[in-house]
């Protein structure tokens, strides 16, 4: 039996798009970046780790813009995510039936979210949505610096898990499970594909029948 479920946040639980395409232009705009970017920019980078989009933004930068730009663009996904303005306008948007379902699956089995995200971006999604009662924990590359593999395997040891599965949305979350041993659930009404899942999930609410069948 599954007895936990270790979830990816952009394209499996939320999508924060429109508003982190927003909050980037404006900080590229406010500290003297030429580059700007369009909506499918933003959701072609969901999954990869802030430095490396940050390199995808800025090819050519040095070392010093880099980490200047991680740092504005890590500021500015946490405020995306706690603005209420950004809920109200659309910006943000928890995808239909996900506190329902993760309310019903936290009776049964601890759910936790491991993100390539930086540091703030978990807590403030948890935060806007309330739903901080039903993630027993969560980790990210923000962190530890890590690889999502590392941190599932993290999450895995941390809380001696036995039967972990994890969701996400793209290949990338598909190899980091992978590589982590644990078998990975494919959200395909997210941002990507994956290849050779162990279940397909079209939509999160069947999650708690899928999970029975595994």
């Amino acid at each position: 039996m599954i007895d936990s479920v270790l979830f990816d946040l952009d394209g499996t639980l939320w999508d924060a798009t429109p508003g982190i395409t927003v909050v980037w232009n404006r900080v590229l705009e406010e500290n003297g970046f030429s580059r700007r970017l369009t909506h499918a920019d933003v959701c072609s980078y969901m999954g990869m780790p802030l430095v490396d989009i940050c390199r995808s933004i800025l090819p050519q930068a040095n070392e010093n813009e880099q980490r200047e730009l991680l740092a504005l663009l890590t500021a500015a996904e946490t405020e995306c995510g706690l603005s209420r303005e950004s809920v109200e306008q659309g910006y943000v948007r928890l995808y239909e039936g996900v506190k329902e379902t993760l309310e019903e699956l936290s009776r049964k089995r601890s759910l936790f979210i491991v993100s390539n995200c930086g540091i703030g971006y978990i807590e403030s999604f948890l935060e806007t949505f309330s739903l901080k009662s039903y993630i027993r924990d969560h980790e990210c590359y923000g962190a530890t610096g890590m690889p999502k593999s590392y941190n599932i395997r993290e999450i895995v040891r941390r809380h001696n898990l036995l039967y972990p599965v994890y969701v996400g949305d793209t290949l990338g979350d598909e190899r980091a499970a992978e590589d982590a041993a644990v078998p990975f659930i494919h959200a395909a009404y997210g941002f990507g594909r994956a290849l050779d899942p162990a279940a397909v999930l079209p939509d999160i609410r069947e999650l708690p029948r899928l999970l029975q069948t595994l």
